[in-house]
């Protein structure tokens, strides 16, 4: 027979004083507010203020985020520079533990509709742009409007829509400095567009007679712009929030700021 003993059984109190013991000595980390307690089979539990409603990766909240994250990072989803940003921002809210579910579509929902709403801005800009140049109806339509939209950003402003970062600057030689090489390799179709309507565009601040050149500049930078806006790349950035996990995202957000807003004093 072996001689070993057997290990000896200690009590529930002898283990807690062990342990806690352990956490006062530096040897386990607890975060702020943070202790353990021992359920009723003994073993020790950590708790929190917010672990009643279980840690974000078990969350209802975060498993309908996961489907946003899946959706945003799939082929099928947006690829404006403020989707992309909100895509980053999202995944790390894997990373905040012990948030409770209204807390944590509170933070989602604010990072999609910052993103939502910063997309919505450039094509109302775009939009403002292609509305200034006049319109199709006459030669001298164009030519009668006033003009004075600023046409700078111009180039910045479709590159954020296509997820390209305008780090070569918002202005006027941008597009030249580098952000039409990164269109180029990626979207030829998108690059013809933009490239006439910025080279349109650039004519027509030369030009103040109205005449047969400027209607022509006039009308080429109408074509391209509204053919822009029509890509379906740029046309899907409308419909975004109407997919039902945002819906949803969006309301239970909504209902967790009223909750907050009931409950505070």
């Amino acid at each position: 027979m072996s001689s070993e003993k057997k290990p000896q059984m200690v009590s529930v109190d002898e283990l807690r004083t062990r342990l806690n013991d352990m956490v006062q000595a530096g040897a386990i980390n607890l975060g702020p507010n943070v202790q353990l307690k021992f359920g009723d089979d003994g073993l020790p539990q950590v708790m929190g203020p917010d672990t009643s409603s279980g840690s974000v990766s078990d969350s209802e909240a975060w498993d309908r985020i996961s489907n946003i994250i899946d959706y945003l990072d799939s082929s099928a989803g947006p690829k404006s520079l403020s989707w992309c940003n909100a895509l980053a921002n999202l995944c790390k809210l894997g990373d905040t533990k012990f948030q409770n579910d209204g807390r944590l579509n509170i933070s989602a929902w604010t990072i999609v509709d910052e993103a939502h709403q910063v997309s919505a801005n450039d094509i109302e800009w775009l939009t403002t742009l292609l509305q200034s140049l006049g319109d199709d109806e006459g030669r001298n339509s164009g030519c009668e409007r006033d003009h004075s939209h600023d046409n700078r950003p111009f180039s910045a402003t479709v590159c954020r829509l296509l997820g390209f970062d305008p780090s070569y600057g918002t202005g006027p030689d941008a597009w030249e400095n580098g952000l039409a090489d990164q269109v180029l390799e990626t979207d030829l179709r998108a690059y013809r567009l933009i490239d006439r309507t910025f080279s349109a565009l650039k004519r027509l601040e030369g030009r103040s007679d109205c005449d047969d050149a400027r209607f022509d500049d006039l009308q080429a930078a109408r074509r391209h712009l509204r053919r822009f806006l029509k890509l379906d790349r740029i046309k899907a950035l409308h419909k975004i929030l109407e997919k039902k996990d945002f819906l949803i995202l969006e309301r239970k957000a909504k209902a967790a700021l009223r909750d907050k807003m009931d409950s505070s004093p």
